[in-house]
């Protein structure tokens, strides 16, 4: 009885702040209507559930991962909008560790809440929510070998592959490695189960999309690449070299390494794909901050809440740096993040005496 009161409060405790987000982003003029707020909500790409890839400076994320936000299609405007804050709060609220003691949860909650790249998000209303949801699923259903959840995961992971490819690469050979063949092949086929139709459905809209992607290399790319390309010093040839030393030293920690995905871990793979990736958003460092960094805030305070007085520089800001060198700035950040990250996760797996001899009992496949 005690737990379905709980329930209960907590439900309507949802459903009233939901309708209060919901009032006060009906008073806000979208992009479309003049403001500069919005900018890359495209209610019109998703309107009544369906997907419009040709809807100008669209959305180009893949169809199947696009799936947890169509429902928004079938609301107004701004209550899709406000509606995808909403869930983006929710998500980052689910995302903080209920670690002891509380006062240091409350006060992640609140860092996470209001740090420069969770603003940004909502007040553009990006899908990069989807991203952050979905490295939390691959975390909690390969820790649990569910197949089912970690299908999910991902398919909403993939709704932005610049920043998950190197994750689902070491995700794929950690599963070979101590998942049993039969969780494999239901985890493949139940992805396959909603990619190919959904591929059918806007795969050939989706590719176009993407194949006229205008922003690679512009001062909003914070990727390695788009970094040394605008110094117009540094070869194509040893850009490559940069991008493949990284990405190959990330690799190689994360060969070396357990066959756990650790929060750090991940947060420390889709760092890499930020920064090794064609192309990468300065937004898109959300997910690190959601998944890694907050964390790390709880094993090492100090460190963690450098990072998190970092990701909030760009508040502080003009409105011409943040124009001509807020790219820059995540790139740097960025690359601060991966060594502070590869550091603890070193540490920590080599003080689990897991790396040297520990590393063949990891890596053997489990029993059928």
């Amino acid at each position: 009885m005690k737990k379905a009161v709980q329930s209960g409060v907590i439900g309507l405790l949802l459903v009233t702040s939901a309708l209060l987000l919901i009032q006060f982003f009906e008073q806000i003029p979208l992009h479309q209507e003049g403001s500069r707020l919005g900018i890359d909500w495209f209610p019109d790409a998703i309107r009544n559930g369906n997907l419009y890839y040709e809807v100008t400076d669209g959305i180009r994320n893949p169809p199947w991962s696009l799936i947890p936000v169509l429902p928004l299609g079938f609301l107004s405007d701004r209550t899709g909008w406000g509606m995808l804050v909403y869930l983006n709060l929710l998500v980052l609220l689910v995302s903080v560790p209920r670690v002891p003691p509380k006062w240091r949860y409350y006060v992640a909650v609140v860092l996470l809440g209001t740090s420069y790249p969770a603003v940004r998000t909502s007040v553009d209303g990006n899908f990069e929510i989807l991203v952050t949801l979905g490295a939390l699923l691959i975390v909690w259903g390969y820790r649990i070998k569910h197949p089912a959840v970690l299908a999910a995961g991902i398919l909403t992971i993939t709704a932005k592959p610049q920043s998950s490819f190197l994750l689902l690469g070491v995700l794929g050979i950690y599963m070979l490695q101590t998942w049993s063949r039969r969780d494999i092949l239901l985890t493949i086929l139940l992805v396959a189960a909603v990619v190919l139709p959904t591929a059918v459905w806007r795969g050939r809209e989706w590719l176009e999309a993407v194949d006229g992607f205008p922003y690679r290399g512009t001062l909003i790319d914070a990727s390695l690449d788009a970094a040394l390309l605008r110094t117009g010093i540094v070869p194509i040839g040893v850009r490559w070299l940069a991008r493949a030393a990284l990405g190959g030293v990330i690799l190689w920690l994360a060969w070396r390494g357990d066959r756990t995905l650790s929060r750090e871990k991940v947060g420390l793979l889709l760092a890499a794909s930020l920064l090794v990736s064609p192309y990468a958003a300065g937004n898109s460092v959300l997910a690190v901050v959601a998944v890694g960094i907050i964390p790390l805030f709880f094993a090492e305070p100090k460190v963690g809440l450098l990072l998190l007085f970092l990701v909030n520089v760009p508040y502080f800001f003009t409105r011409e740096q943040l124009h001509d060198d807020q790219a820059y700035y995540w790139t740097a950040w960025l690359l601060v993040v991966i060594g502070l990250l590869a550091r603890r996760l070193y540490q920590v797996e080599s003080e689990n005496a897991i790396l040297g001899d520990g590393i063949s009992s990891a890596i053997m496949p489990q029993p059928e």
